[in-house]
């Protein structure tokens, strides 16, 4: 029997994302003499574009991994960075499967509980929104004084991220004593927060690499746009790249794919471009993308499964061990240990 939760889950995380690519891919379909033009570029245009992509995601790896330690998970920078890339191909697939992996996988090897595990999360969230409003807004300031170029639009909602972001920032609920097991969770979710968020030098840190991730994220865009045809300033990719990067933070579909370009081509529109040079060079973006999440994700995948697997065998032990001790008797029921 199909329950109303589960048509629910189905619609969001399989029916939509899949409507939302079929409008891009027929998008692609009609303008597919462009891309067959842009498949003749620089093999040194296409490695330039490979390398930012990985940097870029070396960086986010290494905001959560700053996180992660300050809640006493003592995770190396190579192992890290393996686990971020493996949850980004997972999160290739419905159900943000990649983000419920790296879950399970601190837990199992690194003790991060699951409520401190979207206490990170959230925290690198809300440290994200505050980063893509200031980098925004350089953007838009720069923009204007070079260009002539403003949106209100624009610069109103970069301007609000940055206030919320702050009031998110700010909130410290502590971890106090509730009842019932949903209290419980809350408790500890709000210890997690607390201290992820409460050590300012790590947050810092973590902003100061988010702002740098935007900016190799804007030179990647304009080489992107330059595949294509379109030439802008490093300041409207100071734009158009964090306010993709953010919906892809909290989009629906799998890595937001769709989402992410459909907004990326909004926000080329509304600082007065063509939304369908938007859409096409994001499409072209989302291309190189992938390349890296594939070649990067398959081995770390395996690598940090396996990592998983070891971890997962050596508790069960330990659980075993501590069923019967060494000098117990599962049959006299007695023990000589103190």
């Amino acid at each position: 029997m199909v329950t109303p939760r589960r048509l629910g889950w189905w619609l969001l995380n399989v029916v939509l994302p899949l409507v939302v690519l079929v409008v891009l891919a027929v998008f692609v379909w009609n303008r597919r003499d462009q891309f067959q033009a842009i498949g003749d570029a620089p093999l040194l245009t296409v490695l330039l574009l490979v390398l930012l992509t990985a940097a870029g995601f070396a960086v986010n790896a290494a905001e959560f991994g700053i996180l992660y330690r300050v809640l006493g998970a003592r995770i190396g920078a190579v192992e890290n960075q393996c686990v971020f890339v493996a949850g980004q191909l997972g999160n290739h697939v419905p159900g943000q499967v990649g983000t419920l992996y790296r879950f399970r996988y601190m837990k199992a090897v690194h003790d991060v509980s699951y409520t401190n595990g979207v206490a990170v999360y959230s925290v690198n969230l809300v440290l994200t929104a505050l980063a893509t409003g200031v980098i925004g807004l350089v953007g838009c300031i720069g923009l204007w004084l070079t260009e002539g170029t403003w949106s209100f639009v624009l610069a109103g909602a970069l301007l609000g991220l940055v206030v919320l972001a702050l009031g998110a920032a700010s909130i410290s609920p502590g971890g106090r004593a509730r009842e019932g097991r949903i209290g419980k969770l809350v408790a500890r979710f709000s210890t997690g927060w607390a201290t992820a968020s409460g050590d300012r030098k790590a947050a810092g840190a973590v902003v100061a690499l988010e702002l740098l991730r935007f900016v190799l994220l804007a030179f990647r865009l304009k080489v992107a746009f330059e595949w294509v045809g379109v030439e802008e300033p490093l300041y409207f990719f100071l734009i158009v790249g964090p306010v993709g990067s953010l919906a892809t933070f909290v989009s629906f579909t799998p890595s937001g794919i769709g989402i992410r370009e459909l907004v990326m081509a909004g926000a080329t529109a509304a600082l007065g471009r063509s939304l369908a040079d938007g859409l096409l060079a994001s499409s072209v973006d989302r291309g190189i993308n992938l390349l890296v999440v594939l070649v990067l994700g398959i081995p770390s995948a395996i690598a940090t499964a396996r990592w998983l697997h070891r971890a997962e065998a050596a508790a069960r032990e330990d659980l075993d061990g501590a069923a019967f001790p060494q000098g117990t008797s599962d049959q006299s029921g007695e023990s000589d240990l103190e």
